[in-house]
C-alpha cells in the first residue's frame, strides 16, 4: 500500500510569510501616498498651465485678445481661483465674459486645491494681445492645497511660464 503525502505549508510558515508581507507593505504605503499626492498636485499644475497656453496660442492663431479667469458664467472678480477656470475671446478687452464673448475652453479646479493670483496690475484676470504678450500682467499663480502653499506658476510679460517648487510648505 502506498502512503500519500500531503504537499502544504505549515502554519508557522504561513504566518511568517504573511508578516514579511505586512512589513513590506508597511514600509511602501507612506511612498506611495506621497507619490500620489505629488502626481495630483502636478496634476493641477499642468491643467492650469495647459489653459494659459492654450490662451496665449488662441490670442495669435486668432489674431485678437483672450483672457483666463475664474467663474462659471461671468468672471469672479477675486484673486482666489476657486471651482472653474474659463478660456474666452475677450472682444471688447475687459477680461470679462461678456455677450458675444466666445468661450473657448472651460476647466474646474478640484474643491481641495485654489489657485492664487498676484499680478503687476493687481487684475483678478490675465490677457493675452494678439502678439501673445500679456497686458502688462507679469505675475504668479501659486497652487494651494487646503492653506499650504504646493507650487508656483510665474508668468512674464511676454507670456512665458516658469514653474517654482516651493521649498517649505508656506501658507497661502
Amino acid at each position: 500500500m502506498k502512503i500519500q503525502l500531503q504537499a502544504a505549508f505549515s502554519l508557522i510558515e504561513l504566518l511568517t510569510t504573511i508578516l514579511v508581507l505586512a512589513i513590506l507593505v508597511s514600509i511602501a504605503a507612506p511612498s506611495m501616498s506621497e507619490w500620489v499626492q505629488r502626481e495630483r498636485n502636478n496634476s493641477h499644475m499642468n491643467e492650469l498651465l495647459s489653459g494659459i497656453r492654450f490662451a496665449r496660442a488662441s490670442a495669435i492663431t486668432r489674431n485678437g485678445t483672450v483672457s483666463v479667469c475664474a467663474g462659471v458664467v461671468v468672471c469672479a472678480d477675486k484673486s482666489d481661483w476657486k471651482s472653474n477656470v474659463m478660456v474666452f475671446a475677450d472682444g471688447n478687452n475687459n477680461g470679462e465674459m461678456d455677450e458675444g464673448d466666445e468661450l473657448l475652453r472651460m476647466f474646474s479646479i478640484s474643491h481641495l486645491y485654489h489657485w492664487n493670483w498676484s499680478n503687476f496690475r493687481g487684475k483678478a484676470y490675465l490677457s493675452f494681445k494678439p502678439n501673445g504678450m500679456t497686458h502688462s500682467m507679469n505675475g504668479t499663480f501659486t497652487l494651494c492645497d487646503g492653506s499650504k502653499e504646493v507650487s508656483r506658476a510665474v508668468i512674464n510679460t511676454a507670456g512665458r511660464l516658469r514653474v517654482e517648487s516651493t521649498a517649505a510648505a508656506n501658507p497661502c
